[in-house]
Protein backbone atom coordinates (compact mmCIF):
# COMPACT_ATOMS: atom_id res chain seq x y z
CA UNK A 1 0.00 0.00 0.00
CA UNK A 2 1.28 3.46 -0.90
CA UNK A 3 1.98 5.53 2.25
CA UNK A 4 0.41 8.96 2.76
CA UNK A 5 3.63 10.85 1.97
CA UNK A 6 3.90 9.24 -1.46
CA UNK A 7 0.20 9.67 -2.16
CA UNK A 8 0.46 13.39 -1.43
CA UNK A 9 3.61 13.69 -3.56
CA UNK A 10 1.82 11.96 -6.43
CA UNK A 11 -1.16 14.30 -5.96
CA UNK A 12 1.16 17.32 -6.33
CA UNK A 13 2.66 15.97 -9.54
CA UNK A 14 -0.77 15.13 -10.95
CA UNK A 15 -1.96 18.68 -10.23
CA UNK A 16 1.21 20.01 -11.86
CA UNK A 17 0.71 18.16 -15.14
CA UNK A 18 -3.00 18.94 -15.20
CA UNK A 19 -2.34 22.65 -14.65
CA UNK A 20 0.49 22.73 -17.17
CA UNK A 21 -1.67 21.01 -19.76
CA UNK A 22 -4.52 23.46 -19.13
CA UNK A 23 -2.20 26.43 -19.71
CA UNK A 24 -0.69 25.02 -22.90
CA UNK A 25 -1.71 26.72 -26.13
CA UNK A 26 -0.85 23.81 -28.45
CA UNK A 27 -2.51 20.99 -26.54
CA UNK A 28 -6.22 20.15 -26.32
CA UNK A 29 -7.84 21.02 -23.00
CA UNK A 30 -8.59 18.07 -20.74
CA UNK A 31 -10.98 18.45 -17.81
CA UNK A 32 -10.92 16.31 -14.70
CA UNK A 33 -14.21 14.79 -15.86
CA UNK A 34 -12.65 13.80 -19.20
CA UNK A 35 -9.67 12.30 -17.35
CA UNK A 36 -12.10 10.28 -15.25
CA UNK A 37 -13.74 8.94 -18.42
CA UNK A 38 -10.38 8.07 -19.97
CA UNK A 39 -9.37 6.19 -16.82
CA UNK A 40 -12.81 4.57 -16.47
CA UNK A 41 -13.26 5.91 -12.93
CA UNK A 42 -15.65 8.35 -11.29
CA UNK A 43 -15.02 12.06 -10.90
CA UNK A 44 -14.92 11.40 -7.15
CA UNK A 45 -11.97 9.05 -7.70
CA UNK A 46 -10.04 11.82 -9.51
CA UNK A 47 -10.85 14.16 -6.61
CA UNK A 48 -9.45 11.63 -4.11
CA UNK A 49 -6.28 11.25 -6.20
CA UNK A 50 -5.82 15.03 -6.22
CA UNK A 51 -6.36 15.16 -2.46
CA UNK A 52 -3.82 12.42 -1.87
CA UNK A 53 -6.42 10.19 -0.25
CA UNK A 54 -6.15 7.31 -2.71
CA UNK A 55 -3.85 6.23 -5.51
CA UNK A 56 -4.45 4.95 -9.06
CA UNK A 57 -3.72 1.36 -9.99
CA UNK A 58 -0.92 0.60 -12.44
CA UNK A 59 -3.21 0.56 -15.46
CA UNK A 60 -4.47 4.07 -14.73
CA UNK A 61 -1.02 5.35 -13.81
CA UNK A 62 0.13 4.26 -17.26
CA UNK A 63 -2.89 5.97 -18.86
CA UNK A 64 -2.20 9.21 -16.97
CA UNK A 65 1.47 9.15 -17.99
CA UNK A 66 0.48 8.67 -21.61
CA UNK A 67 -2.30 11.27 -21.58
CA UNK A 68 -0.04 13.98 -20.16
CA UNK A 69 3.06 12.70 -21.99
CA UNK A 70 5.27 12.46 -18.93
CA UNK A 71 7.58 9.66 -17.83
CA UNK A 72 6.02 7.09 -15.53
CA UNK A 73 9.00 7.16 -13.17
CA UNK A 74 8.62 10.94 -12.75
CA UNK A 75 4.87 10.64 -12.19
CA UNK A 76 5.38 7.95 -9.56
CA UNK A 77 8.60 8.94 -7.88
CA UNK A 78 9.52 12.45 -8.94
CA UNK A 79 12.92 11.14 -9.98
CA UNK A 80 15.50 13.89 -10.43
CA UNK A 81 16.45 14.14 -14.07
CA UNK A 82 13.12 12.69 -15.19
CA UNK A 83 11.66 15.91 -16.51
CA UNK A 84 8.23 16.46 -17.97
CA UNK A 85 8.20 15.58 -21.64
CA UNK A 86 5.71 17.52 -23.74
CA UNK A 87 6.64 16.99 -27.41
CA UNK A 88 6.07 19.98 -29.69
CA UNK A 89 2.84 20.01 -31.70
CA UNK A 90 1.52 17.20 -29.56
CA UNK A 91 3.55 14.65 -31.53
CA UNK A 92 4.01 11.27 -29.90
CA UNK A 93 7.08 9.14 -30.23
CA UNK A 94 7.75 5.54 -29.33
CA UNK A 95 6.34 2.12 -29.89
CA UNK A 96 2.84 1.17 -28.79
CA UNK A 97 3.22 -1.77 -26.46
CA UNK A 98 1.41 -4.11 -24.13
CA UNK A 99 2.94 -4.82 -20.74
CA UNK A 100 1.95 -8.26 -19.43
CA UNK A 101 2.56 -9.75 -16.01
CA UNK A 102 2.55 -13.52 -16.41
CA UNK A 103 0.33 -15.49 -14.00
CA UNK A 104 2.05 -16.51 -10.77
CA UNK A 105 0.66 -18.82 -8.10
CA UNK A 106 -2.63 -19.42 -9.88
CA UNK A 107 -3.30 -15.74 -10.64
CA UNK A 108 -4.33 -14.64 -14.11
CA UNK A 109 -2.27 -12.49 -16.45
CA UNK A 110 -2.44 -8.71 -16.09
CA UNK A 111 -2.38 -6.63 -19.28
CA UNK A 112 -1.75 -2.92 -19.62
CA UNK A 113 -2.48 -1.71 -23.12
CA UNK A 114 -1.43 1.21 -25.31
CA UNK A 115 1.74 2.14 -23.46
CA UNK A 116 4.44 4.18 -25.14
CA UNK A 117 7.87 2.68 -24.57
CA UNK A 118 9.55 5.98 -23.56
CA UNK A 119 6.69 6.63 -21.13
CA UNK A 120 6.88 3.24 -19.47
CA UNK A 121 10.63 2.87 -19.60
CA UNK A 122 12.30 0.05 -17.71
CA UNK A 123 13.03 2.12 -14.63
CA UNK A 124 14.38 -0.04 -11.82
CA UNK A 125 12.41 1.68 -9.06
CA UNK A 126 9.14 1.64 -10.97
CA UNK A 127 9.42 -2.07 -11.70
CA UNK A 128 10.31 -2.88 -8.10
CA UNK A 129 7.39 -0.88 -6.79
CA UNK A 130 4.78 -2.62 -8.93
CA UNK A 131 6.28 -6.08 -9.12
CA UNK A 132 7.10 -6.03 -5.40
CA UNK A 133 10.34 -7.62 -6.50
CA UNK A 134 13.99 -6.61 -6.41
CA UNK A 135 15.45 -6.33 -9.88
CA UNK A 136 19.15 -6.95 -9.28
CA UNK A 137 19.03 -10.57 -10.40
CA UNK A 138 16.39 -10.34 -13.11
CA UNK A 139 17.37 -11.04 -16.72
CA UNK A 140 15.93 -10.05 -20.10
CA UNK A 141 15.89 -11.78 -23.46
CA UNK A 142 14.11 -11.28 -26.77
CA UNK A 143 11.79 -13.87 -28.28
CA UNK A 144 12.84 -15.26 -31.64
CA UNK A 145 10.32 -17.04 -33.84
CA UNK A 146 6.66 -18.00 -33.41
CA UNK A 147 6.87 -21.05 -31.14
CA UNK A 148 5.05 -19.34 -28.25
CA UNK A 149 2.35 -17.58 -30.29
CA UNK A 150 -0.10 -16.29 -29.05
CA UNK A 151 1.45 -15.98 -25.56
CA UNK A 152 4.56 -14.26 -26.90
CA UNK A 153 5.46 -13.08 -30.38
CA UNK A 154 8.71 -12.64 -32.26
CA UNK A 155 10.71 -9.71 -30.78
CA UNK A 156 8.74 -9.56 -27.51
CA UNK A 157 11.00 -8.86 -24.54
CA UNK A 158 10.78 -11.37 -21.68
CA UNK A 159 11.97 -10.84 -18.11
CA UNK A 160 12.82 -13.88 -16.02
CA UNK A 161 14.18 -14.60 -12.56
CA UNK A 162 17.05 -17.11 -12.61
CA UNK A 163 16.21 -20.27 -10.71
CA UNK A 164 15.06 -23.87 -10.91
CA UNK A 165 11.68 -25.45 -11.64
CA UNK A 166 9.11 -24.82 -8.91
CA UNK A 167 5.62 -25.04 -10.38
CA UNK A 168 3.96 -25.34 -13.76
CA UNK A 169 4.26 -22.18 -15.81
CA UNK A 170 6.35 -20.20 -18.26
CA UNK A 171 10.13 -20.49 -18.08
CA UNK A 172 13.22 -19.30 -19.88
CA UNK A 173 15.17 -22.29 -21.18
CA UNK A 174 18.35 -22.74 -23.17
CA UNK A 175 17.78 -24.50 -26.51
CA UNK A 176 20.77 -24.87 -28.83
CA UNK A 177 22.56 -21.89 -27.25
CA UNK A 178 19.47 -19.66 -27.65
CA UNK A 179 17.21 -18.53 -24.80
CA UNK A 180 13.62 -19.51 -25.49
CA UNK A 181 10.30 -19.16 -23.67
CA UNK A 182 8.52 -22.45 -22.97
CA UNK A 183 5.65 -23.78 -20.88
CA UNK A 184 6.83 -26.45 -18.43
CA UNK A 185 4.73 -28.94 -16.46
CA UNK A 186 5.71 -31.86 -14.24
CA UNK A 187 4.22 -35.15 -15.42
CA UNK A 188 5.28 -37.95 -13.14
CA UNK A 189 9.06 -37.81 -12.91
CA UNK A 190 9.52 -35.96 -16.19
CA UNK A 191 9.01 -32.42 -17.40
CA UNK A 192 6.81 -31.68 -20.36
CA UNK A 193 8.34 -28.81 -22.33
CA UNK A 194 5.80 -27.34 -24.70
CA UNK A 195 5.26 -24.40 -27.02
CA UNK A 196 1.89 -22.65 -27.25
CA UNK A 197 1.95 -22.78 -31.04
CA UNK A 198 0.38 -26.18 -31.94
CA UNK A 199 2.80 -26.53 -34.86
CA UNK A 200 5.57 -27.23 -32.32
CA UNK A 201 5.12 -30.61 -30.59
CA UNK A 202 5.89 -30.92 -26.85
CA UNK A 203 8.90 -32.84 -25.53
CA UNK A 204 9.23 -35.00 -22.41
CA UNK A 205 12.55 -34.55 -20.63
CA UNK A 206 14.32 -35.41 -17.40
CA UNK A 207 15.02 -32.39 -15.24
CA UNK A 208 18.78 -32.89 -15.50
CA UNK A 209 18.59 -32.82 -19.30
CA UNK A 210 16.79 -29.49 -19.47
CA UNK A 211 18.78 -26.25 -19.44
CA UNK A 212 16.25 -24.32 -17.39
CA UNK A 213 17.24 -20.72 -16.72
CA UNK A 214 14.40 -19.33 -14.63
CA UNK A 215 10.75 -18.37 -14.21
CA UNK A 216 9.27 -15.87 -16.68
CA UNK A 217 7.74 -12.88 -14.90
CA UNK A 218 6.56 -10.43 -17.53
CA UNK A 219 6.85 -9.37 -21.15
CA UNK A 220 6.68 -6.24 -23.23
CA UNK A 221 5.18 -6.83 -26.64
CA UNK A 222 4.26 -4.67 -29.60
CA UNK A 223 0.57 -4.15 -30.35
Amino acid sequence: MMDSTRRLAFARRLKQVMNQQALSNDRPKLSALTLAKNCDVTFAAIYRWLKGETYPDMDNLARIAQIYEVSLDWLLLGESGSQLKFPSSGARTGLSCEFTLFPQGGKTSTHINALSTPVLGLNKHVLEQFLNHKTEHLRLFQVKGEAMTPTAYDSDVICYEPGSFGESGLYAVGIQDVIELRRIDMLGKRLRVSADNPLYPPAMMKAQDLHLLGKALWKIGRI
